[in-house]
Protein backbone atom coordinates (compact mmCIF):
# COMPACT_ATOMS: atom_id res chain seq x y z
CA UNK A 1 0.00 0.00 0.00
CA UNK A 2 3.02 2.20 1.23
CA UNK A 3 4.65 1.88 -2.32
CA UNK A 4 1.47 2.66 -4.39
CA UNK A 5 0.85 5.33 -2.41
CA UNK A 6 4.56 6.99 -2.92
CA UNK A 7 4.13 6.18 -6.99
CA UNK A 8 0.78 8.56 -6.48
CA UNK A 9 2.22 11.00 -4.75
CA UNK A 10 5.00 10.96 -6.88
CA UNK A 11 2.87 11.00 -10.14
CA UNK A 12 0.96 14.15 -8.44
CA UNK A 13 3.98 16.11 -8.00
CA UNK A 14 6.07 15.45 -10.82
CA UNK A 15 2.46 17.04 -12.50
CA UNK A 16 2.96 19.40 -10.95
CA UNK A 17 6.94 20.39 -11.42
CA UNK A 18 5.73 20.12 -15.40
CA UNK A 19 2.89 22.61 -14.88
CA UNK A 20 4.71 25.36 -13.07
CA UNK A 21 7.60 25.09 -15.03
CA UNK A 22 5.43 25.72 -17.69
CA UNK A 23 3.68 28.97 -16.00
CA UNK A 24 7.65 29.62 -15.50
CA UNK A 25 8.54 29.71 -19.59
CA UNK A 26 5.52 31.41 -20.26
CA UNK A 27 5.93 33.93 -17.81
CA UNK A 28 9.42 34.14 -19.41
CA UNK A 29 8.13 35.08 -23.02
CA UNK A 30 5.45 37.43 -21.67
CA UNK A 31 8.54 39.27 -20.07
CA UNK A 32 10.67 38.98 -23.43
CA UNK A 33 7.87 40.04 -25.23
CA UNK A 34 6.90 43.07 -23.64
CA UNK A 35 10.61 44.24 -23.28
CA UNK A 36 10.80 44.31 -26.93
CA UNK A 37 7.31 46.30 -26.80
CA UNK A 38 8.81 48.68 -24.17
CA UNK A 39 11.92 49.00 -26.57
CA UNK A 40 9.67 50.07 -29.44
CA UNK A 41 7.61 52.23 -27.63
CA UNK A 42 10.54 53.99 -25.86
CA UNK A 43 12.39 54.57 -29.35
CA UNK A 44 8.76 56.15 -30.87
CA UNK A 45 8.54 58.28 -28.19
CA UNK A 46 12.18 59.92 -28.22
CA UNK A 47 11.89 60.19 -32.14
CA UNK A 48 8.61 62.09 -31.57
CA UNK A 49 9.99 64.24 -28.91
CA UNK A 50 12.89 64.89 -30.77
CA UNK A 51 10.19 66.05 -33.60
CA UNK A 52 8.39 68.12 -31.32
CA UNK A 53 11.29 69.75 -30.21
CA UNK A 54 13.16 70.36 -33.66
CA UNK A 55 9.38 72.18 -34.62
CA UNK A 56 9.38 74.06 -31.32
CA UNK A 57 12.77 75.74 -32.11
CA UNK A 58 11.61 76.45 -35.71
CA UNK A 59 8.19 78.16 -34.61
CA UNK A 60 10.20 80.53 -31.91
CA UNK A 61 10.36 84.47 -32.91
Amino acid sequence: MIDYAMTWLEVVLCGLLLVTGGWAVAAQRRYGALQRKHKTLQRLYDKAEQQLNTLWTSKKP
